[in-house]
């Protein structure tokens, strides 16, 4: 009979056995990433939740109800990148969940802090960046449930949120590993997606599972199953070089149940040279954001 590892595995997956920071320190070092890219902290209230958010904007907040009619700017849609944090720091070992998932390593916020755009908001995902999390939205959120219909009807939430307090038209979204399965998912059920980007994201989660021998995420979403919603969206869905976490097989998975028959399908996957899974990205994503998406 085959064994299976609990779901709970992803974060040990990344984080592997290294010394872990205290969650003090993990969230001294975003503040610090923050910093470094002029992103300013935000805490967005949504459902009773609380999300951590860093922004860079040249919008102010507005309180007007929300319309489906442009931003303001004579002709000129106001688009915004917005990066999704990864699943963060999710267990302590194989069998027992953490009692805080705030990553030990924010890879979006990393990415998010030398992208030059002019409007870029990070979200962090739930239950990160909190002192108490498991008290305040269970530790399911950052386990079994990480994709589940209601994270994903949170975030598009949000969106909608983002969109009326700063006259958004459009969402570039970026995601990283678990946050690209999450903005894999809001991009094939949105119709304000300009663009998609992942960065080593988990876009077939059943076959992950797979791979690592793991108990199916059975109580989330899985990208795979939208794939053929979004074949109109330009997508690039960046993959380590080394990445032994999420291998490539993960993203063809996802890109041959996209295109199928339709050759007019947008999404496209590049293998990174000397890229892990949560290594060296931050340095060559100026030069990444640069390769054209169809």
């Amino acid at each position: 009979m085959m064994k299976f590892v609990t779901p709970i595995v992803l974060g040990l997956l990344v984080v592997g056995c290294s010394s872990i920071p205290t969650p003090k320190k993990r969230i001294d070092n975003a503040n610090t990433v923050a910093i470094s890219g002029d992103l300013k902290p935000v805490l967005l209230k949504v459902d009773g939740f609380d999300i951590k958010s860093y922004q860079k904007l040249s919008t102010e907040v507005t309180d007007k109800e929300p319309s489906d009619k442009a931003s303001p700017a004579a002709n000129t849609p106001h688009i915004v990148r917005l990066y999704i944090e990864g699943d963060g720091f999710t267990n302590l070992n194989r069998a027992q969940p953490s009692t805080n998932p705030t990553p030990v390593r924010p890879v979006a916020l990393e990415l998010a802090s030398v992208d030059d755009a002019s409007d870029v908001i990070y979200l962090a995902r739930l239950c990160q960046y909190m002192k108490n999390p498991q008290y305040k939205c269970g530790k399911k959120y950052w386990t079994t449930h990480r994709y589940s219909g209601n994270v994903y009807n949170l975030y598009m939430r949000i969106l909608n949120q983002l969109k009326v307090n700063y006259n958004i038209d459009q969402f570039e979204l970026v995601g990283f590993s678990g946050g690209g399965t999450l903005a894999t998912l809001l991009a094939h059920t949105r119709t304000d997606i300009k663009s998609l980007r992942t960065v080593a994201g988990n876009l077939d989660t059943l076959m992950f599972t797979r791979i690592h021998n793991m108990e199916p995420l059975k109580h989330s979403l899985n990208p795979l199953t939208y794939a053929e919603r979004g074949n109109r969206i330009p997508q690039m869905h960046f993959i380590g070089e080394t990445d032994h976490t999420i291998p490539p097989n993960v993203a063809h998975s996802y890109l041959l149940k996209q295109t199928g028959s339709n050759n007019r399908a947008k999404a496209r996957m590049h293998i990174v040279t000397g890229t892990g899974h949560d290594t060296n990205w931050q340095d060559k994503w100026p030069e990444l954001l640069k390769y054209p998406l169809q």
